[in-house]
């Protein structure tokens, strides 16, 4: 995944945080206990779930970009013991 992409899926957890603050003042008042305390639950699964996406694509990314460099480093060195030869 892309730094694009996973700057998207950051931005829809932003968006996504901030579709339920606004539906919430809407429903507050209207709401029974319990469809509160669902819409919160459901909400913070859906958040979680997100969270997780994004953590697994960065740690994914992280580790794309270490192999990368590591195969860099790889080939320098590489390069180095021919000169000397």
């Amino acid at each position: 995944m892309s730094p694009e992409e996973i700057q998207q899926l950051e931005m829809e957890l932003e968006q996504r945080q901030a579709q339920f603050d606004a539906e919430l003042q809407e429903k507050r008042g209207q709401l029974s206990e319990d469809e509160y305390k669902k819409l919160i639950e459901s909400h913070k699964q859906e958040v979680t779930e997100l969270r997780e996406k994004l953590d697994f694509q960065r740690e994914r990314q992280r580790q794309t970009l270490l192999e990368k460099l590591a195969a860099r480093r790889e080939q320098k060195g590489n390069q180095k013991v021919g000169n000397k030869l």
